[in-house]
């Protein structure tokens, strides 16, 4: 509601793959982010050439390396880290910022440009650069604890702060950027990211992959605590094939690029319903309920 997550990434993910299961053409499907109820803000459409769609996601093993396979062909893929923020896209004109606008529906969204351009990491100036860098809105998890404790997540801060009319609090949040639509035309995502750093922008932690091992290497330092030591939240990786003109190529599907893939990282819990409970019976004698649940679909299993 209003940019902020009123279930958390596992719930909502499990919905979606429910949906997709129950209904695999469900127009909710095609769709990405959604309109904001907030009207204060100038709303801007997107240009034509610059994608602000969502991504599609894996998780297991085996869908990785069928995506490696058939999609990248078994070239070479960049992983980053999937920022747990608020998408945003930074526009220049002759060396200036003029616009910062949100991802919206994916086709239209709140220019919140007074607010971004408080944030760190957002160059005033660029000179002589024109074009659209797109990136993420985050709150680090340090700032998180000394200012805003209120809010029960840096996601829902970053979501809430960024769009006050007042600006108050903007000051504390960050915009990292991950990708560059501009004349500068990069060959491979690695130039792109190098070119954003030469810009002055900061960007997420990425490696370029150059097999299927290498990618779940890549994922497992993550999960088994490279993700924890960073000072922002990641709720996943995002795999791109490197060669952009390969990448672009495959266009899209209901705003989302065939040529990228989110990664979630395995959910340790995941929400599920309880169906009846019963009482057994033990060899003492002992009475137990046990509760009958829902299955549901966790770590590669059904449980």
């Amino acid at each position: 509601y209003n940019e902020t997550s009123t279930v958390s990434d596992e719930v909502y993910d499990a919905w979606v793959d429910e949906l997709k299961d129950l209904d695999p053409n469900n127009e909710l499907l095609k769709s990405v982010g959604h309109p904001s109820e907030v009207e204060e803000f100038p709303k801007v459409k997107h240009p034509k050439n610059v994608s602000m769609g969502s991504l599609n996601k894996v998780n297991l093993s085996e869908e990785i390396e069928k995506w490696l396979c058939e999609t990248a062909k078994n070239q070479p893929v960049i992983l980053m880290e999937k920022l747990d923020g608020l998408s945003v896209l930074l526009c220049y004109e002759d060396g200036h910022l003029t616009q910062a606008v949100l991802r919206g529906n994916g086709l239209e969204g709140e220019n919140i440009l007074p607010n971004v351009s408080k944030m760190e990491g957002v160059p005033h100036i660029i000179p002589d650069f024109s074009g659209f860098a797109r990136g993420e809105i985050i709150l680090k998890r340090s700032k998180h604890q000394k200012h805003f404790e209120d809010y029960s997540n840096p996601r829902n801060a970053a979501s809430g702060l960024s769009r006050r009319l007042d600006g108050n609090g903007c000051q504390h949040l960050s915009v990292i950027v991950y990708q560059l639509f501009s004349e500068l035309n990069p060959k491979t995502e690695i130039e792109q990211l190098n070119q954003l750093k030469q810009l002055g922008f900061t960007v997420p932690n990425f490696k370029l992959c150059n097999s299927f091992e290498e990618v779940i290497e890549f994922k497992e330092n993550y999960q088994n605590g490279l993700r924890e030591s960073q000072d922002y939240d990641i709720d996943g990786l995002v795999m791109r094939i490197n060669d952009l003109e390969h990448q672009l190529s495959l266009g899209e599907k209901n705003l989302r690029p065939k040529g990228a893939m989110a990664i979630k990282f395995a959910s340790e819990m995941r929400e599920t319903e309880i169906v009846s409970i019963t009482w057994q019976a033990g060899n003492s004698g002992r009475i137990t309920p046990v509760a009958q649940i829902k299955p549901v679909f966790l770590m590669g299993a059904n449980i």
